[in-house]
């Protein structure tokens, strides 16, 4: 047998696939664990951007329970999460240009219909898959909901 008779397959091996996923995160849940835990199975990676303050205020309306700090560092200790990062001020959408992803997971409460994403979606080379993710059956459980059930319990004071 001669070197020409030997014949080496080069493997089809692919780079690892980006997933990039949004959310402000507040009160972690087991919903934000479900998420994040099918997101990951979307690729090979999973950069989760954890939404800032400010931009949390502006889109919801009030400001999250927990610092930005305490909720990337309670995203990151997550099995599922590869990285965390902080997200963009509000009217930006650069870590979609900085983070290179593969794939983008929408939760089921998120839209994909921001004209802002599309533009920044369009600046790529390579336009990265939009998917939606749906809610747990059964799931019932918000950062909302938890919130209200913490209200519910907190007594009233005794007006005499």
């Amino acid at each position: 047998m001669t070197s020409a008779d030997i014949h080496f397959e080069t493997p089809n091996v692919e780079r690892p696939k980006t997933v990039l996923v949004f959310g402000v995160f507040d009160l972690l849940h087991p919903g934000h664990v479900f998420f994040l835990e099918r997101a990951k199975r979307q690729g090979d990676r999973l950069i989760a951007v954890v939404c800032r303050d400010d931009r949390a205020e502006s889109s919801k309306g009030r400001r999250p329970v927990l610092s930005l700090e305490e909720r990337l560092k309670l995203v990151r200790a997550l099995r599922s999460v590869d990285e965390a990062v902080p997200g963009d001020p509000p009217g930006e959408w650069s870590a979609i240009v900085r983070c290179r992803p593969d794939i983008i997971c929408l939760g089921f409460d998120q839209s994909a219909d921001h004209s802002e994403i599309r533009r920044q979606l369009h600046a790529l080379s390579r336009i990265p898959k939009v998917v939606k993710l749906p809610r747990r059956d059964g799931e019932k459980l918000s950062s909302s909901v938890i919130r209200q059930r913490l209200l519910d319990r907190v007594e009233p004071p005794n007006v005499d």
